[in-house]
């Protein structure tokens, strides 16, 4: 699930300028919060360091490709 989560994190920061807006000026925690991320998941999306929305997109898709964050086959079943 949490790569689907990363994928929605990403489409909104494309489309909300707002989002991301508050992604790179300090509410990153308060923004994370409206997605169900693991805590593991939050403290690695916190650590990403990015002067601009590409750079932090970029370090989400590299997350995102991770084996680590994958979904387990029967997560939906």
């Amino acid at each position: 699930m949490n790569k689907y989560l990363i994928d929605a994190i990403v489409t909104r920061a494309l489309v909300d300028p707002a989002f991301t807006k508050a992604l790179l000026n300090g509410q990153r925690r308060q923004k994370l919060a409206e997605f169900d991320l693991s805590p593991e998941l939050v403290d690695v999306i916190l650590s990403i360091q990015g002067n601009d929305i590409h750079q932090f997109i970029v370090q989400l898709y590299e997350l995102n490709r991770s084996s680590q964050w994958d979904t387990p086959s029967n997560q939906f079943s």
